[in-house]
């Protein structure tokens, strides 16, 4: 069951990986609560080192976690 989640978050991310390479953010060149509302599946993954990968794995995808993660509240 997790492998199989696995790969298809994996697909999802790669959609974002695309999408992330064309703007700096999910929904345009800034922030938004479309990014906002990613942050907490997202820390999740990043959190878990058996997931951390999915993120890492993804240039596009890890440049936007770090700028996202790193924001003031």
């Amino acid at each position: 069951m997790f492998e199989k989640s696995r790969r298809q978050l994996g697909k999802l991310l790669d959609i974002y990986e695309q999408r992330l390479g064309e703007e700096a953010f999910l929904a345009g060149g800034k922030f938004t609560l479309a990014d906002l509302s990613h942050l907490p599946n997202a820390d999740r993954l990043a959190g878990d080192p058996q997931s951390a990968c999915l993120i890492e794995s993804r240039r596009n995808v890890s440049k936007w976690w770090d700028t996202v993660s790193r924001r003031d509240s």
